[in-house]
């Protein structure tokens, strides 16, 4: 009998590891249903919806336009039987039997309590658990550093997960510990190169010349709050484009930040037709100008309290563009990209930062040499090559007596 998988998750629609993770089991032969909980966007219609084929149903919960209220709400009903009942009745709205062979697995920690309920009254479910992000650092508030809430979501459920993914192999090791109950496997956030034209990527470098206008780019989380170091992504723009009149930067993304958003416009009205803040844009076309993009930023807030190693979407993915990485954080893989990329300490000074991405601009020949050798590395970091991975896991999982390797 052909295994389902349920996919659990409450991130954005577009998120590249949950589609990609959809697509390869679809292109497996197996039965994937998508539960989405939507605690965000208001615009989304509650019901069923296919983005690739899988059957999906989408679940609105509570106020999605009061960010505050609706965490509160969510995270109480978790602990009750509500959100969980109004899975199981998804589910079978889309076709699921409770008699099939189910991996439930779970994109998002706060999901997992809802899963552990499932597996209680459907015996034939197991839950891996996709954990994307590491949460053992706590969060201070007011001088105090309290526990992060996925934190406790993933002690309450330790005994209930049976598998764990983890986005990079240096986490193996401290997952078992955390998870000493479940098999574990290593999935990096690699992207699929049938989601890039080659053609284009190729026509971008040959015809790169000292005359050639210089792009860079950002597309992804949006906030002056969050640990991105937005903040520096637009001086550096800012600095760049007053020096350099070949540049031009587009940045995108969803955001409710009113003084970010008002940013964004002085930049647009100060550099017309060269500063673009496109908003929230589809995943093809965030892809097409990142094709087309010379220069890809990846940084971090030195002081956030989430300055650990990160298996990057945006790193590889400019990478496999042929898109010089502009890199301040941790990441995996960094002694093999080092020579296609800017790569700078955690407490290196922004301004020592942005004149050293002004020097690389003046240099095009230098441009040319690391986008090139970009094209030299990126088939080291192809999904492929590790989304079997999932196949692997899903097997142990169902079959207790063969051991983890």
């Amino acid at each position: 009998m052909t295994t389902s998988v349920i996919v659990l998750d409450i991130h954005p629609t577009e998120d590249s590891r949950v589609n990609r993770h959809i697509k390869f089991l679809l292109k497996n032969g197996y039965l994937v249903y998508r539960i989405h909980i939507n605690r965000f966007y208001p615009n989304l219609q509650e019901g069923p919806f296919s983005n690739h084929g899988e059957k999906g149903y989408r679940i609105n919960l509570f106020d999605t336009q009061n960010s505050r209220k609706n965490s509160v709400l969510y995270n109480i009903h978790t602990f009750t039987p509500i959100i969980q009942k109004k899975v199981k009745k998804s589910l079978k709205l889309v076709g699921w039997k409770e008699s099939n062979r189910s991996i439930i697995h779970v994109h998002d920690p706060s999901l997992l309590l809802v899963a552990k309920k499932m597996t209680q009254i459907c015996k034939n479910t197991t839950i891996v658990y996709d954990r994307h992000e590491v949460y053992e650092h706590g969060k201070k508030h007011f001088g105090i550093t309290h526990p992060r809430i996925e934190r406790i979501y993933e002690v309450i459920t330790t005994k209930a997960v049976k598998g764990v993914v983890t986005v990079s192999e240096s986490y193996i090791s401290s997952c078992k510990n955390i998870f000493p109950h479940a098999n574990i496997k290593a999935v990096p956030n690699f992207p699929e190169s049938s989601d890039y034209n080659i053609q284009i990527i190729n026509e971008k470098i040959e015809s790169f010349s000292a005359d050639s206008a210089i792009n860079l780019v950002y597309f992804g989380s949006l906030d002056y709050h969050y640990d991105r170091d937005i903040a520096l992504i637009l001086n550096i723009s800012n600095k760049i484009l007053a020096n350099y009149p070949r540049t031009n930067v587009f940045i995108g993304g969803r955001t409710g930040d009113q003084s970010l958003i008002n940013d964004f416009a002085h930049l647009s009205k100060q550099y017309p037709g060269r500063f673009h803040f496109t908003g929230f844009l589809p995943r093809e076309e965030v892809v097409q100008i990142t094709e087309k993009a010379h220069l890809g930023f990846c940084l971090l807030k030195p002081d956030t309290s989430y300055w650990v190693k990160i298996s990057p979407n945006k790193v590889f993915e400019y990478l496999m563009c042929g898109t010089v990485p502009i890199i301040r954080a941790d990441v995996d893989y960094a002694d093999i990209f080092s020579k296609c990329s800017l790569i700078f300490d955690r407490y290196t000074p922004d301004d020592e930062i942005i004149s050293v991405v002004g020097s690389l601009i003046q240099q095009p020949d230098r441009i040319l040499k690391m986008m090139k050798e970009s094209l030299n590395v990126r088939n080291m970091f192809l999904y492929d090559t590790v989304a079997t991975q999932y196949i692997q896991l899903y097997h142990e999982v169902q079959t207790p007596s063969i051991s983890s390797s």
